[in-house]
């Protein structure tokens, strides 16, 4: 394909321990990018660098600014020295070829092979490039995690900043003023304080966190739970952090007596963890309750911004609960971060689908609804026509061997074992692609079947019914699918505005009308 006076955007990143080695520096990169587009006839609209990210997911500033103005059509390639420049990762390369630059006919070019994706070809190579980045990386975090793995089992400290404690060269020494700080905390959990208790009474005493912040629930309980602090080291407690988080704790990690000084005893440890225990026994005893809050999240406190969160009062005749939303930020920190800003369940989730139900059905909205149904067909025919184009020349290609192979056999040039061993696995494979063409064939027909207007309109208007029959977390989906955050006006009786993902056009204003009959607080 001739690329000619077409304009790219020139990517580079480093990531922090590349930065000292100059041949990967942001700088050597972009030159050596530059003369590459120079010969080749392209036109470098921007420049986007990422210096200090890793390239193991797309969470970096340049990176997204170039994403945005991809999706704007100001340029129409990317350049770059090598694929992991644009992620480690696989399935993030193979989702950037197949389901944003496919669809809007713009390619990347790989400097360092000479190769682009405008070719089912260079799309293979490609794939096969980012393959080797991610092993590289999955070998590099191998080694890491053995060296800390090796350095938690002599009783070093591998995490961050923790209060009590300063990091002076890879090696934990008590801070005094903070060790108070934990000793107090402790000493309160032992006298039967809750972790909120605790928290709301630090902050008004003035005291911090290690980051200067506010204390909340989730912080002295993390504290209180720390063997840290009577001496001991923990690691390897949460496989794969940064993708499964708390659902990926184990059992199996390093537990070891550390080098640092402990800050209270194990006495006072062990009378904690007893509390902690019988708290934990209560919690499960009487957590009997299961509401529903499904603007958790998108709902926002007329204060602070906070999200907002559950909460429940026993009714005075104790038949049930009165249920609220309430303001995280005073939930987990107490008076000083906010107000507890109580929104009455009920009426608040009435008005927002009555606002939805509003807006759903503006002509506005039901043009940009279908426009994008058809968009999304057409990328989902395109995308199928483009496997069903590679299937096919696979299938060409492995047919092509196999006819070679029989006849080579049938010539006696090749032994019967190796005839075996070179048809059986291609015969596998050609089974395979060929069932992947059936499934792509039925898709296709299924994609191809037209969409009118009016079936549009239909499912709009069945939205109301479609939502009353959802299960809680399909209700949450699908109000995440439509809605941004809600704005509540500072009375909290009227919603103030609802920020939804696409664009309401004229009929923004109408879809905010909120009755001022009833009240959204008790």
């Amino acid at each position: 394909m001739n690329y000619n006076n077409d304009k790219v955007a020139i990517y580079t990143r480093v990531s922090t321990d590349e930065q000292a080695n100059e041949g990967f520096s942001l700088q050597a990169q972009e030159d050596h990018l530059r003369q590459y587009a120079k010969a080749k006839g392209y036109e470098v609209y921007d420049i986007y660098s990422d210096e200090g990210y890793s390239g193991k997911d797309y969470n970096r500033p340049e990176i997204q600014r170039l994403f945005k103005d991809l999706s704007q059509d100001k340029f129409k390639g990317i350049l770059v020295k090598s694929v992991d420049r644009i992620s480690r990762r696989l399935s993030d390369v193979t989702k950037l070829i197949d389901d944003v630059l496919v669809p809007r006919n713009s390619y990347i070019v790989i400097s360092d092979a000479n190769l682009d994706s405008s070719t089912t070809g260079g799309i293979a190579i490609i794939h096969l490039l980012a393959t080797f980045a991610q092993l590289e990386r999955s070998m590099i975090v191998q080694r890491v995690k053995a060296g800390m793995g090796k350095r938690a089992e002599l009783g070093y400290w591998n995490g961050g900043r923790v209060l009590g404690y300063d990091v002076k060269n890879k090696e934990l020494k008590v801070n005094k003023e903070e060790a108070e700080i934990v000793r107090k905390i402790f000493h309160l959990r032992t006298e039967g304080k809750g972790y909120k208790s605790i928290a709301i009474m630090l902050n008004q005493q003035g005291f911090k966190t290690k980051r200067g912040g506010l204390f909340s629930i989730g912080t002295i309980k993390t504290i209180l739970e720390n063997p840290l602090y009577i001496g001991y080291c923990r690691w390897g407690r949460h496989k794969n952090w940064n993708v499964e988080r708390r659902k990926g704790k184990t059992d199996e990690y390093k537990f070891v007596k550390g080098k640092h000084e402990p800050i209270v005893s194990e006495d006072l440890w062990k009378r904690v963890q007893g509390v902690n225990y019988a708290h934990k026994k209560s919690i499960s005893k009487n957590r009997n309750f299961n509401g529903e809050f499904v603007l958790s999240g998108i709902l926002r406190c007329p204060s602070c911004g906070a999200g907002m969160v559950m909460c429940k009062t026993k009714k005075r005749d104790k038949s049930g609960y009165h249920l609220y939303y309430m303001c995280q930020a005073f939930h987990s920190k107490g008076k000083l971060a906010c107000k507890s800003n109580l929104i009455r369940k009920e009426d608040i989730e009435e008005k927002v689908l009555q606002c939805i139900n509003k807006i759903i059905l503006i002509p506005s909205i039901v043009d940009k609804t279908f426009e994008r149904i058809q968009e999304k067909k057409e990328r989902g025919i395109e995308r199928i026509k483009n496997d069903l184009l590679y299937i096919n020349e696979e299938l060409k290609r492995k047919k092509k061997f196999i006819k070679k192979l029989n006849k080579d056999y049938f010539d006696e040039k090749i032994r019967v074992e190796a005839y075996t061993e070179l048809s059986e696995p291609l015969r596998e494979e050609i089974d395979e692609l060929e069932s992947e063409k059936g499934k792509l064939d039925r898709e296709i027909e299924s994609v191809e079947i037209p969409i009118t207007k009016e079936e549009v309109i239909k499912a709009l208007e069945n939205f109301a019914n479609l939502y009353e029959n959802a299960t809680y977390e399909q209700k949450k989906s699908l109000l995440r699918a439509i809605i941004k955050k809600i704005e509540v006006q500072p009375n909290r009786k009227e919603i103030k505005g609802i920020t939804y993902w696409f664009d309401c056009d004229n009929g923004q204003d109408d879809a905010l009308l909120v009755s001022k009959e009833g009240r959204t607080v008790s």
